[in-house]
């Protein structure tokens, strides 16, 4: 994915690719990074993709962007806006897929799946898909356009729900994760599903809420918001034995606690490290040791403590 391929244009943001400000902050974030030119942040972009959505009564604001293995197709979640509480989640939430040509930026195929679709994972054929307004993790086959939902449940049969983090384990397992606590009467927010048999074939009882995790040396890498279900705590970051689900490793984030901060984003460097963002109560980039569990140092970015990727 190159984001450099994609206008940030500041008219009609609403409907753009870039209404979140993933894409900025994270060239932002880039040009940080110790040895990376300081002129990245300046380059110019290229071309723009309307991704509005003809005769809807609501907005598209795209969330999450990934690319197909082979960099032709790119896939963005539709999420709309967040529906008030009370209200009705048709009313403001959006619930599509759209399918895009990387390089000539057409719209080529379009997906309904689950309301406030957030993230997304491709495995062979297979786009996964989880939906914060759903409890169902859906599958689009990207051979024959057909979508298919399963339900994520707790070992008690009751609905999985505010689902979110979305990463592919080593084996082939999709790791689902929950960032709803335990509101839905369960601290099983780690959800392991195998596409071959379309089938939950795991839990994992992690506390506290999860938005986006990963891998590294076959264990995950889980940042947890309200760990244990503590409200007035700060962040951690664990790892965790997929297996056993026994946390071998646990590093605390020091931030402010007085906004209910909680991890918004990991993303591995490559290089061992990964960096870790927090959204309330920081505006820095955590830079994080994943072999030994210790924090390298901090990247401070100008502007809020809403930092989101």
């Amino acid at each position: 994915m190159r984001f450099s391929h994609i206008h940030l244009s500041v008219s009609s943001r609403s409907d753009f690719l870039t209404y979140r400000p993933f894409a900025i902050l994270f060239v932002i974030m880039l040009a940080l990074l110790p040895g990376l030119d300081s002129s990245l942040s300046a380059q110019n972009t290229n071309a723009t993709i309307l991704l509005s959505i003809p005769e809807s009564v609501v907005d598209a604001h795209p969330y999450r962007i990934v690319s197909a293995p082979d960099g032709e197709l790119g896939y963005v979640s539709l999420a709309g806006d967040v529906a008030p509480f009370g209200e009705a989640v048709e009313d403001y939430a959006n619930n599509l897929v759209q399918e895009i040509h990387l390089h000539t930026l057409e719209k080529v195929r379009v997906f309904q799946v689950g309301f406030f679709p957030t993230e997304m994972v491709i495995v062979g054929q297979q786009l996964f898909v989880t939906c914060s307004n759903d409890s169902s993790l859906y599958s689009i086959n990207l051979d024959n356009s057909n979508v298919t939902s399963f339900p994520m449940t707790d070992s008690s049969g009751a609905d999985v729900s505010f689902l979110s983090g979305l990463v592919e384990g080593p084996t082939g397992e999709i790791y689902v994760g929950s960032n709803g606590g335990n509101f839905d009467g369960s601290d099983e927010n780690v959800i392991v599903f195998d596409p071959v048999s379309q089938s939950i074939v795991g839990r994992l009882n992690v506390p506290g809420a999860i938005t986006r995790f990963s891998w590294h040396n076959n264990q995950l890498v889980i940042p947890v918001g309200y760990p244990d279900n503590d409200f007035s705590a700060a962040p951690v970051l664990r790892w965790i034995d997929p297996v056993t689900g026994v946390v071998t490793a646990e590093l605390p984030i020091a931030v402010d606690t007085s906004d209910f901060p909680m991890p918004s984003d990991i993303t591995p460097l490559g290089d061992g490290t990964a960096a870790l963002t927090v959204i309330g109560g920081s505006n820095e980039v955590f830079h994080i040791d994943l072999e030994t569990q210790t924090l390298l140092g901090n990247w401070a970015l100008p502007g809020t403590d809403y930092l989101q990727s």
